[in-house]
């Protein structure tokens, strides 16, 4: 006797396998449910010592995956014909014996399996199938008095609501991620889990408890019922993302100018800090967590003079230095920074008047041999808005970038891209992004185009127009920028390569799906493993929603989720360190019209999370 048997088919609804002479046989029966028009029945036995019934009735496994899985398979239709034969299955391996029906139109209307290990002798299966069903799924509400209960419904062809069919889901967590309670989840993967023990759907909807990671991030819900027509939509959301401000701070501005950079990062060996302006004072705050929360405390403060109208972060080796810069263009060092050289300011105090004023700055890292610098956005309207000066000040000159006429100019991010030259060679770019655009009659501004500038001349700039209004982030080398393609908004990471004299070549590397075009976009540390994660804020006349993918993937796609719309807007987020832990902490800033009390917090990731208590579910009979 060998390791192997061969099978063979009777007739009709009994699908018979038997065997020649000594050897082992399985005899498998199927029945499917009365009342269904069933054309054809297929069985196909998969081989996999990890493959559980389960895992192809939830749809855990795609059908995709289970291909490379299959061993044999056997059809028969209506008439008793037979297509296929259930030969050379393995006699001691772990089978998974799946039998499918489907209508005169090839659609699929029931399946049902069957496990089976070693078979010693004659064995019977027998397999009921089950009438797919349409299920239905209502995400949680974190605002409910049970923020983690999902509700889950299944119907059947008729529309009648089917009790007792088991539902499980999965849970995508960020890279190194666990379970908030392995009392209720069992790990399936890395970062990713199932439940110990399935719920079950009753007369009428069910309520269903996913179990969220342990840790503060975004993470991914595919809730599953058993011989599901399709496997419902994912819901995604945010662990203890508390968005509560931690402090309040009167940022400088004017009735219709506002300061959106008045928060940066101080790093200076162990010591790290978040600096703020309030008012004519630079307030230096350190950074606690505390059961998932993020709190600020004041450490020192700064008297300024001069007008200071933003803050900049100039990087110093692995240092970070913190500097003001005035509205007359004078560059303030802060809490210890390396002194400043302002020699050539856009204003000197020696004269009476100061027109145009600096409303914007934008420290710019160091590319290659192109050495760091500051851009400034000054107040007046068409070209002539931006100038720079040296990393730490002086120099002053005009930023050439290319300026519509009668436009107003903001100053959205800068960074280092990799361009590839052919070769083998490559170099990189000193990128500046901006946007170009005008205010509405109710003074907001609306962004007509959007442009990165760089290879900058002392008359002019190369430049590629981008997707209006979508902010930028550096990483890596790269560039991530926004798109529009049939799925909708995509954030795209490219790299450049020569093209004209006027400008590159933008080579896509990387994309992650978006809910929106994002408004301000950064790149940090925000999960357990040691790739860039994005986290940005998307603006609405409601108020703002945030939205983080991870460099994780999930079946093909980056892990991403969103929060619940919050109501504020959003002055500018920034990304950093300020714990020590490797990981970085997100910080978002209120943005306010007149230059008013606003808000400043702080959001740690990849910490223990408070996770509220999840409530039993109801399993099967």
């Amino acid at each position: 006797m060998n390791d192997t048997f061969r099978a063979m088919r009777l007739a009709a609804v009994l699908l018979v396998v038997v065997a020649c002479g000594a050897d082992p046989s399985l005899h498998v029966v199927v029945e499917h449910p009365a009342g269904l028009a069933v054309d054809r029945t297929v069985v196909t036995v998969y081989e996999s010592p990890t493959l559980t019934c389960l895992d192809v009735a939830f749809g855990r496994i795609s059908e995709l995956d289970l291909v490379p899985l299959v061993v044999a398979e056997e059809t028969i239709d209506a008439s008793g014909s037979v297509t296929g034969a259930l030969t050379d299955i393995s006699r001691v391996d772990n089978k998974v014996i799946v039998a499918r029906g489907y209508d005169a139109a090839g659609k699929p209307i029931t399946g049902g399996c069957s496990a089976k290990g070693e078979v010693n002798g004659r064995a019977t299966i027998d397999i009921q199938t089950m009438e797919l069903v349409t299920v239905s799924v209502v995400p949680p509400d974190p605002m409910d008095n049970d923020p983690l209960r999902a509700v889950v419904a299944a119907t059947d062809s008729t529309g009648q609501t089917v009790s007792g069919r088991r539902i499980g889901w999965i849970v995508y967590g960020p890279a190194g991620s666990q379970p908030a309670s392995l009392a209720q989840a069992q790990i399936f993967e890395d970062s990713t889990w199932i439940p110990t023990a399935p719920a079950c759907t009753q007369n009428g909807p069910a309520a269903v408890h996913p179990v969220p990671p342990s840790t503060v991030g975004g993470y991914e819900v595919q809730l599953l019922v058993e011989w599901a027509q399709a496997v419902p939509a994912p819901y995604t959301s945010l662990t203890s993302a508390n968005l509560g401000f931690a402090t309040t701070v009167n940022p400088p501005g004017s009735a219709t100018t506002k300061s959106n950079r008045f928060c940066a990062i101080r790093i200076n060996g162990s010591t790290r800090r978040l600096v703020c302006l309030d008012g004519p004072t630079a307030r230096e705050y350190s950074v606690a967590v505390n059961a998932g929360t993020g709190s600020l405390t004041e450490t020192n403060t700064q008297a300024l003079t001069g007008e200071p109208r933003v803050v900049i972060t100039v990087p110093n080796g692995a240092d970070r230095d913190v500097y003001a810069v005035t509205t007359r263009g004078y560059v303030v060092p802060l809490f210890g920074a390396p002194a400043a050289n302002n020699t050539t300011p856009l204003c000197p105090l020696t004269q009476t008047t100061c027109d145009p004023q600096v409303e914007d700055a934008i420290a710019v890292p160091a590319c290659g041999t192109q050495p760091g610098k500051i851009i400034l956005r000054v107040s007046s309207t068409g070209p002539g808005q931006l100038m720079q000066m040296s990393a730490r000040g002086g120099d002053l000159a005009d930023f050439p970038a290319p300026i519509l006429p009668a436009t107003l100019v903001e100053l959205d991010s800068a960074g280092c891209v990799d361009r590839f030259e052919g070769g083998g060679t490559s170099s990189q770019r000193q990128v500046v992004t901006y946007h170009i655009g005008a205010r509405n009659v109710l003074g907001e501004y609306v962004a007509g185009l959007s442009r990165a500038a760089y290879g900058c001349t002392a008359t002019q700039c190369m430049h590629n127009d981008l997707l209006a209004g979508a902010g930028v982030a550096f990483v890596d080398g790269r560039m991530v920028v926004s798109s529009v393609d049939a799925t909708g908004v995509v954030l795209v990471q490219v790299v450049m390569a020569p093209d004209t004299m006027d400008r590159d070549r933008l080579v896509e590397r990387a994309r992650y799906p978006a809910a929106n075009l994002p408004d301000k976009l950064v790149a940090g540390q925000l999960d357990g493993d040691t790739d860039a994660d994005l986290f940005w804020n998307m603006s609405a006349r409601r108020g703002a929603t945030f939205e983080v993918a991870y460099a994780r993937q999930v079946n093909g796609q980056p892990l991403e989720a969103l929060s619940p719309i919050q109501s504020f807007d959003v002055a500018d987020v920034l990304a950093g360190d300020l714990t020590g832990s490797g990981k970085d902490v997100v910080v978002f800033t209120q943005s306010t019209a007149l230059g008013l009390s606003a808000g400043v917090t702080v959001v740690p990731v990849h910490v223990p999370a408070t996770i509220p208590a999840s409530k039993p579910d109801t399993g099967c009979p």
